[in-house]
């Protein structure tokens, strides 16, 4: 009988054991749900930013190519002035 109880005893021991054991894979598998959402967060967050940073490159793309443009523009009036301003000399001389 005593040998019994002592079986009981161990078997109870190991079963309060696992019991723990479950308990802390549980917890520890809520904690990685967490992290995984938050995770999931940030990661939809860095999406935004890059999508947000694209736009704004594409944008100051655009502006300094219209800037480029007015430069080439005014530069080459400058030039036909200064051809126009040659050839006058050139017949007033």
């Amino acid at each position: 009988m005593a040998r019994i109880l002592q079986e009981a005893n161990k078997t109870m021991e190991e079963m309060e054991k696992l019991k723990l054991a479950d308990f802390k894979r549980k917890d520890k598998n809520a904690g990685l749900k967490d992290e995984l959402k938050n995770n999931k967060i940030l990661l939809q967050d860095m999406r935004a930013s890059v999508t947000e940073m694209r736009n704004l490159k594409d944008s100051l793309e655009h502006d300094l190519q219209s800037k480029l443009n007015q430069s080439q523009v005014a530069v080459g009036a400058m030039k036909n002035e200064l051809t126009s301003e040659k050839k006058k000399r050139g017949l007033t001389e």
